[in-house]
């Protein structure tokens, strides 16, 4: 009765109060998470600094990943492919669930059999790995460009 007076209805308060504390949990939810700036990587004590300019790609160890550098050497890196993949920038592409290869770092796409294809890296050592079929997309669309 008293709402009839007021001109609306205690219910249709709850409900706008809901939907905005619904709103503003999906905008947390949405967020990115900042994109990485450096990677670090332990060696003994010391912790190092790589640029992800400086990185060829990440190759999945475990809940950790391997890091492959311009110089050919392996890291172990404390981030998952999956963090990696969601922190890094756009040069950063998933072909295989275990690689998230860096695209500045491409020589030569060869298709392969059964819808895969060969990546190489112009990193001196002819470094390539294999793509999987899941991810045949992803690399088509990196050749159209």
């Amino acid at each position: 009765m008293l709402s009839n007076v007021l001109g609306f209805g205690f219910g249709y308060w709850i409900l706008k109060r809901h939907r905005e504390e619904k709103e503003a949990m999906l905008d947390l939810v949405e967020t990115k998470p900042e994109s990485l700036q450096a990677i670090p990587i332990k060696k003994g004590e010391a912790i190092f600094l790589y640029k992800p300019s400086q990185v060829i790609y990440f190759e999945a160890y475990d809940n950790y990943s391997y890091l492959y550098d311009l110089k050919g050497d392996k890291h172990l890196c404390d981030y998952s492919l999956k963090a990696l993949e969601t922190r890094l920038g756009d040069n950063f592409l998933r072909v295989h669930r275990s690689y998230v290869i860096n695209r500045d770092h491409i020589q030569q796409i060869t298709p392969f059999v059964k819808g895969r294809y060969v990546i190489t890296f112009k990193d001196g050592n002819g470094t390539s790995i294999t793509s999987s079929r899941s991810y045949a997309e992803e690399i088509k669309a990196l050749i159209r460009l």
